[in-house]
């Protein structure tokens, strides 16, 4: 089998304060890979282009421009890729140092593979402690994503089609379940892990919990679109109460609790993992 060409988009919007570590972990893939890495950014205004123009020598090219939000420029970028498989790695997300390999490995192993899902190290905002999301075995509305440790060969976007911009936060959730749905797409999920990802984001607001339930309801009907409603209200509820009733130092230490104990693989990150 002939190497792989990658294709790596980072999709980033005033992201200067965490684009380099993105930068480093995709730059410095070791063995080395041929990698096509594609800047789409939407308009910074905070230095994030300051930074590109310092690694533009290391990019295939890059864009700032307006855009419709961040799938749509996923999609800009996945229209512009030409490698063989398709790596999206946003700007506060960052790659093991051989995820790579890793997936030319599994590639390697299941040639007829379509889509390629890691496991992923979702990290605390502060960015201190780290738990392992495997991949599920099937997914689902109440199984993770682990978008940042997804990989798809560049022909599946082409016959499937790129990100559903009617969904503005969850659209990758919405392809991974139309990818696995697809009788001619192979998902392969391997447990190593592939990449890093700060937990967070509009995913975990009112507005996220709609559009899973949206999509639940559309790949797998009304009534367990009501239970995942129901499931996820529950647990935003209790997490809003707690933090309106207890100081900002008292949630925060209770979050940290949770965490661990929620998470039995919850352990602080080295700073290889970190990516400083």
């Amino acid at each position: 089998m002939s190497p792989i060409r990658f294709s790596i988009i980072t999709v980033t919007f005033n992201a200067a304060a965490t684009l380099e570590r993105t930068l480093r972990s995709v730059l410095r893939q070791t063995p080395p890979h041929d990698i096509e890495y594609l800047i789409v950014d939407g308009g910074s205004k905070d230095g994030t282009l300051d930074l590109v123009r310092r690694y533009a020598d290391r990019l295939a090219g890059w864009t700032s421009e307006p855009d419709r939000g961040i799938y749509d420029a996923m999609n800009k970028g996945i229209a512009r890729a030409t490698g063989d498989w398709v790596g999206l790695v946003n700007a506060d997300d960052w790659l093991a140092p051989d995820a790579l390999s890793t997936v030319a490995e599994a590639v390697a192993r299941r040639p007829d593979a379509g889509v390629i899902v890691g496991g992923l190290v979702r990290v605390t905002e502060d960015g201190a402690m780290g738990t392992v999301v495997p991949p599920p075995a099937r997914f689902s509305c109440l199984q993770p994503n682990n978008h940042p440790a997804t990989f798809v060969r560049r022909d599946v976007y082409e016959r499937l089609g790129g990100f559903d911009l009617r969904y503005a936060i969850s659209a990758d959730l919405e392809f991974i379940l139309r990818a696995q749905r697809a009788p001619d797409v192979h998902v392969e999920t391997i447990p190593t892990v592939l990449a890093y990802m700060t937990s967070g984001g509009a995913s975990y607001g009112f507005s996220g919990v709609m559009e899973a339930c949206s999509i639940e309801r559309t790949y797998f009907g009304a009534g367990n679109a009501t239970r995942l409603f129901i499931r996820k209200m529950v647990q935003k509820s209790r997490a809003l109460a707690l933090k309106g009733l207890l100081p900002a130092s008292a949630f925060e230490r209770l979050q940290r609790v949770w965490w661990q104990q929620r998470h039995a693989t919850a352990y602080p990150l080295s700073e290889d993992e970190r990516c400083v």
